[in-house]
């Protein structure tokens, strides 16, 4: 008599039921971790910022809703790994202490395989959180200390940025600001725009400039100084004591008034139609953990082949934005390797062991970024080496023990 019964073969690629069982109870488990840290996290800011935002005299509900928005966003670079790691340790020792995975490994499934899941999710997490590290996140960071100076200070941009700006293009144009209204609205501008092959300068003076993204900029009352224009040739005389040269500026340029230059008037091309925002103004005087990376990148090109601090805290921070979400990875792979082991009952025990080394990778990672910082180590070593001191200790939970 035939065996009417054929044996299934085991499917390795894709575990229906498996598959969406761990992916379903873990993401929970995620949601609930995140939502509890955004809330807590909350409320610590309303008691420490609520009561200065509403008796502050200068500030409106606005101000203060816009803070509380932008800090929430900010937050997301450290909830989201610590979630991640946590809701791990939580659920695979749920699952320890239920023996599912006895159960799973019993069937020939791979510790690995079954909680592939896990991993696939906290990779495309992990890939939105560095899409935020680099242009989101600084941005936010930003605007909420600007909210904040409002309890201090009248007008925030103004009194931010009340000191000098000097803005330097890559197509040889030179912004100076006096000072910020706000972000739309700036004054005493100077703008020069030099012509190397055609050897004249333009020299642009306005008390009051505005910016909008539909009209771009206008210029006020504004006075227009052409050197080396009309007849007037600049010259060129060779230094030996600092061998090269010198552009001396005649004394008499031939000076315009224009009560509005805009995109309309024929002047406003001879600058370059100035691409520039005042957002690309402000980002040279902001602080690295505000610059959006695009821009550090910019920056890290002008001081290519330069040494100095600068240079490594630019590097240090990119190299950050990008690699530690990514390196994180490895040690959630050590905290499911050390709680999904079976150890007869030591599921707690495990637990408290996984989280002591979350810990201590948080704080050896953010340790080695001050080394970045100073150049004592270079900058990518630095954002990967604490990574790289678990590779034995992985090495040792997989393939050794």
């Amino acid at each position: 008599m035939k065996n009417k019964f054929k044996p299934t073969n085991r499917k390795f690629l894709f575990l229906n039921t498996l598959d969406w069982y761990i992916a379903r109870e873990y993401l929970i488990i995620l949601i609930l971790c995140l939502i509890a840290f955004n809330g807590l996290i909350l409320v610590l800011e309303l008691f420490s910022y609520l009561g200065n935002f509403l008796t502050a005299p200068n500030t409106s509900l606005s101000v203060a809703v816009n803070y509380f928005i932008n800090k929430q966003v900010v937050h997301i670079g450290l909830i989201v790994p610590v979630s991640l790691f946590l809701s791990c340790v939580y659920f695979i020792g749920k699952m320890e202490s239920s023996n599912e995975i006895k159960v799973i490994r019993s069937a020939g499934i791979s510790l690995f395989r079954f909680t592939l899941p896990i991993y696939i999710i906290a990779m495309l997490i992990t890939a939105i959180t560095v899409f935020l590290n680099l242009n989101v996140i600084p941005q936010c960071k930003f605007e909420a200390m600007m909210r904040t100076n409002v309890i201090y200070y009248g007008n925030f941009i103004k009194e931010s940025f009340a000191k000098s700006i000097f803005y330097k293009t890559q197509d040889e144009k030179t912004w100076n600001i006096e000072s910020f209204v706000n972000f739309n609205e700036l004054c005493g501008v100077y703008l020069k725009k030099t012509y190397d092959k055609e050897n004249y300068e333009l020299v642009l003076r306005a008390p009051k400039v505005t910016y909008s993204d539909k009209e771009g900029w206008k210029f006020f009352n504004a006075t227009v100084s052409r050197y080396g224009y009309q007849g007037t040739k600049l010259t060129c005389n060779f230094d030996t004591s600092y061998k090269k040269v010198i552009r001396q500026i005649p004394s008499s340029p031939v000076i315009s008034n224009y009560k509005l230059i805009d995109r309309n008037s024929p002047i406003y091309k001879d600058f370059g139609n100035l691409p520039e925002t005042p957002y690309d103004i402000i980002n040279t005087v902001k602080q690295p953990p505000h610059i959006p990376a695009s821009y550090i990148v910019q920056r890290l090109k002008m001081l290519k082949g330069k040494k100095s601090i600068y240079r490594n805290i630019l590097k240090t921070e990119l190299y950050s934005r990008v690699v530690f979400p990514f390196l994180s990875m490895l040690l959630l792979g050590i905290i499911i390797t050390i709680i999904g082991k079976n150890n007869n009952g030591r599921t707690a025990f495990n637990q408290c062991k996984a989280v002591i080394l979350i810990t201590i990778y948080m704080f050896t990672a953010k340790s080695f970024l001050v080394f970045g910082y100073s150049g004592a180590i270079p900058p990518f070593i630095a954002v990967i080496l604490p990574a790289f001191i678990m590779v034995p200790y992985f090495y040792y939970l997989n393939i050794k023990n």
